[in-house]
């Protein structure tokens, strides 16, 4: 839930820097530097996914970043009006999730009749890379008392606004340490949640010769990972969404003169970003 500040800004990940242009246009590249943590494909396989990207971003450019403009763009007008409040914030969050599973929905079909390529010491690698990681996330929480990681939840939410309106004010401040402290940790959940996932991919993959519904299986796990949730994870979930927008109302409507030309300029200039991507 720490993330979904940025997310409900339309999960621009690689649009949300002074860089954005760069990244997208390098994203292939980053694709595979992100890939090399995790998995090492044989030049065979690496052909096979560059003759797919190529054609996830022509889809991506040509259908995607239209639809991330006009969702901007509607923030932007809201922003001008002073018109948002936190239903209205719960809307921004759906519509940015909404970009994510259109980009999911297309691109999993394609990865998962590529997944047969993949071999067993591959699909083992992974795995232990990603139980690896597990662990890791585990550790470094463990470190913290329960005072610390709120301490840092809270600096973490502020220093995301932060990003997007310059110094917060006192009541700013109060608003987020407030509201942070009404979060609940999904932390346990979340692993839960990731080993369950992560172990059935696993299984299926590693039966992918023996099961006649092999792509079946796999594409409906991808595609419908809110099963491996469980109803706490999903309820408190649910909870931090409604206390995030309710902050983010609360912080709209205190927005002062220069706090909110800075909101603006900073949106204004993804949306220009955006447009350059189009008409690349």
């Amino acid at each position: 839930m720490k993330r979904l500040i940025i997310m409900i800004l339309v999960s621009f990940s690689l649009l949300s820097a002074c860089s954005s242009k760069l990244a997208y246009n390098n994203v292939d590249w980053l694709l595979y530097w992100y890939l090399d943590d995790y998995i090492e494909l044989s030049r065979e396989q690496k052909g096979l996914l560059d003759s797919k990207l190529d054609g996830w971003l022509v889809w991506h450019r040509n259908s995607e970043l239209v639809e991330y403009q006009g969702h901007l763009l509607q923030l932007q007008q809201q922003i001008r009006s002073d018109t948002l409040n936190a239903e209205q914030w719960l809307e921004h969050f759906d519509l940015g999730r909404k970009h994510w599973l259109r980009a999911r929905d297309k691109i999993s079909p394609e990865l998962v009749a590529m997944a047969p390529q993949l071999s067993d010491g591959q699909i083992n690698s992974l795995f232990e890379t990603l139980e690896k990681g597990n662990k890791k996330r585990e550790k470094k929480r463990a470190k913290n008392s329960f005072e610390e990681r709120q301490e840092d939840s809270r600096e973490d939410i502020e220093g995301q606004i932060k990003d997007w309106i310059g110094r917060l004010s006192p009541e700013q401040k109060s608003m987020v340490a407030r509201h942070s402290t009404q979060l609940e940790s999904t932390f346990d959940d979340w692993m839960v949640y990731r080993r369950s996932i992560q172990n059935q991919a696993k299984t299926i993959l590693l039966q992918r010769h023996e099961n006649p519904n092999f792509q079946a299986d796999l594409l409906y796990l991808i595609q419908h990972p809110e099963e491996f949730r469980q109803q706490t994870y999903i309820d408190k979930s649910e909870t931090n969404r409604r206390v995030f927008a309710e902050l983010l109302e609360n912080v709209s409507n205190s927005l002062s003169e220069k706090q909110r030309k800075k909101l603006l300029k900073k949106l204004q200039g993804l949306i220009d970003d955006l447009d350059d991507l189009v008409q690349d």
